[in-house]
């Protein structure tokens, strides 16, 4: 645990100090979005979350860089499942990002990082495990300070699953999507 910790804290400090080198200054911004993810063993799951972002502008022209760290709640129905067992998900994800300015008020941007995901269930029993995450979106500011945004998502994620004392493999890899507010300053 100490060791992921202390690279995480590097690459972020890395990410900051180049970031701030080379930036016309740091945007920061709050987001509540509603999270879609569908998955090849756990079909789809619904939820909500939080995403805190902060940027470096300008790193190019019309290029910002920086750091989105997030959180959700999905949940998974049982009756929707190949395992049929009800499953809750709390992704804790931490990623790299850059957007483009294509118009006044409108972002688009990518990001990909890491996440560590824990998992509840009474049916079946699942370790926590560190997964890959990869996004899409658009960002389209309202006001000064709001903004809607959308986002696909790719996800990475194959934990090991205990289900009557035999051991599998579970794929809750899939696309998905966010849709959300963000406040901005």
């Amino acid at each position: 645990m100490n060791t992921r910790r202390s690279i995480c804290t590097a690459l972020m400090t890395i990410v900051l100090g180049v970031g701030l080198a080379q930036a016309g200054g740091i945007s920061q911004r709050v987001g509540l979005f509603a999270t879609y993810q569908d998955t090849e063993d756990m079909e789809d799951g619904y939820g909500a979350g939080l995403k805190y972002v902060i940027l470096f502008q300008d790193v190019a022209p019309r290029l910002d860089c920086g750091i989105d760290v997030r959180t959700s709640w999905l949940t998974y129905d049982s009756d929707d499942n190949d395992f049929r067992a009800d499953l809750d998900i709390i992704p804790v994800e931490l990623l790299a990002v850059a957007g483009y300015k294509v118009a006044d008020g409108t972002r688009l941007y990518t990001g990909a990082g890491a996440g560590y995901y824990f998992f509840d269930s009474d049916e079946i029993e699942l370790d926590d495990e560190i997964g890959l995450v990869a996004m899409l979106g658009c960002d389209q500011r309202v006001t000064d300070m709001l903004s809607l945004f959308a986002e696909a998502k790719y996800l990475w994620l194959e934990p090991d699953v205990e289900t009557s004392g035999a051991a599998a493999d579970m794929d809750i890899g899939g696309i998905g999507a966010n849709v959300g507010v963000a406040l901005n300053w």
